[in-house]
This record gives C-alpha cells, sequence and structure tokens, in this order.
C-alpha cells in the first residue's frame, strides 16, 4: 500500500487515490494565472494544519508577497510560526547546493519550489538543462519530503513545462488551466500522470475564489 499525504485542494484526493505518494516530486504546471501559487499555499496549509514541517521555497515572488497572497484567501502563514519556513532564492547552477544550504539542518516534510521556470531560464535550452534538472530533483527525493514544484507554461507549448524536461524528471505532473468560451471564463486541472497512482487523464473543472481552489463537484469537463 502506498502511504499519501492529503494535498489540501478539495476534490484533488479523490481523483488521486488519496492524496501525493509520500516523498514524491510532482510538478504543477500551467500558464499565468492559472493558479500555481494558490495551489501551492493550500498545500503548505494543509502540512502546517497537521503539525508537519514545511518549507515554501520562492524564485520569483518575495516571501512577504506569498504571505499576502495567502491572506486575500483567509489562509494566514502567520498562524504558524514553528512549522513554516519560507526563503527567496536567485538562480544559479549550483541551486541544488546552495537549497541544500537551507535545509541541512532541518528535516522537512513537504517542500515547495515556486517556481522552476526561472531556473530553466537561466540555464538556457542546452545539452546540460536536463542534467541540471535532474541534479536538483535527486536532492529533492533525498531529503524524504513530500514537494510540489511549480513551472511556467507559456502559451502554445508543446510540452509540460518551459523547455519540455522537467516533466519526465518527476514523479507526477498536474496541469492547470483557463480558457474562455464567449463571455464565460472556465479553469481545469488535469492529472496527466502521477506514479504508484492510477488516474484518467480527464480535465477536471476548477474554482478559483475566495477560498482558494477546488476541484468542481461534477468533475469532468
Amino acid at each position: 500500500m502506498v502511504d499519501r499525504i492529503s494535498t489540501g485542494i478539495p476534490g484533488l484526493n479523490k481523483v488521486i487515490d488519496g492524496g501525493f505518494p509520500k516523498e514524491s516530486v510532482t510538478l504543477l504546471t500551467g500558464g499565468p494565472g492559472s493558479g500555481k501559487t494558490t495551489f501551492c499555499i493550500q498545500f503548505m496549509i494543509e502540512g502546517l494544519k497537521n503539525d508537519e514541517n514545511c518549507l515554501y521555497i520562492t524564485t520569483g515572488q518575495s516571501t512577504d508577497e506569498i504571505r499576502r497572497d495567502a491572506k486575500e484567501f483567509d489562509m494566514d502563514f502567520d498562524n504558524y510560526f514553528e512549522g513554516l519556513s519560507m526563503v527567496h532564492v536567485n538562480p544559479s547552477k549550483n541551486i541544488e547546493e546552495d537549497l541544500a544550504d537551507y535545509i541541512r539542518d532541518e528535516s522537512f516534510d513537504r517542500i515547495v519550489v515556486d517556481s522552476l521556470s526561472i531556473f530553466e531560464m537561466y540555464w538556457g535550452q542546452k545539452d546540460g538543462l536536463r542534467r541540471y534538472l535532474n541534479k536538483l530533483i535527486e536532492h529533492l527525493k533525498e531529503l524524504e519530503a513530500t514537494v510540489v514544484i511549480t513551472s511556467e507554461l507559456p502559451e502554445k507549448s508543446k510540452g509540460l513545462s518551459r523547455f519540455g524536461i522537467a516533466e519526465f524528471v518527476v514523479d507526477g505532473v498536474i496541469r492547470l488551466e483557463g480558457f474562455a468560451l464567449g463571455d464565460a471564463t472556465y479553469r481545469s486541472m488535469q492529472v496527466v500522470k502521477m506514479r504508484r497512482t492510477p488516474v484518467d487523464g480527464t480535465l477536471k473543472g476548477l474554482n478559483l475564489d475566495s477560498s482558494g481552489i477546488s476541484i468542481e463537484e461534477s468533475e469532468k469537463i
């Protein structure tokens, strides 16, 4: 039996057989405004509610901006001083060593890296990109934490991450998407893959409101 942890996203646990496989690395991908950071905040809050030790690594927004984003959805990180660590890191070719410096003296149950895209752009489209990504993912797996990493998905991209590589070195991939039909706007979530988990790959309707994101009860689009 696979040990799992709750995602914190209403409706998602049911879709992936009870939650993320423990100690897995999942790529959360989508365009701007698709709900990636909100997803990560809810994932963190769920862990904090369960007295887990959580680390939020941001490469774009400052930690103060992430905290303000959380408060907009009535999720206040300030209520969890003991269980939450937040850090802003800059891109470099030695990012796996930089991350190790932040977590060397502490064990984490959940880790968010938001976002991978800035590192993908820094490393560039070259033969070494997959090697760098592999090093990063391998290091995250060695930490024995359950990890969510985000990646910005360019419009009309043929892959599931900026350069179409990250999706091949992670355990799971979830895609968030927004689209318009006439005057109406719709959002969807698709579990593309999840190791050790049965998934059907269908699009699920997604709500994004003042409470955060959740899968619609009707589930499929």
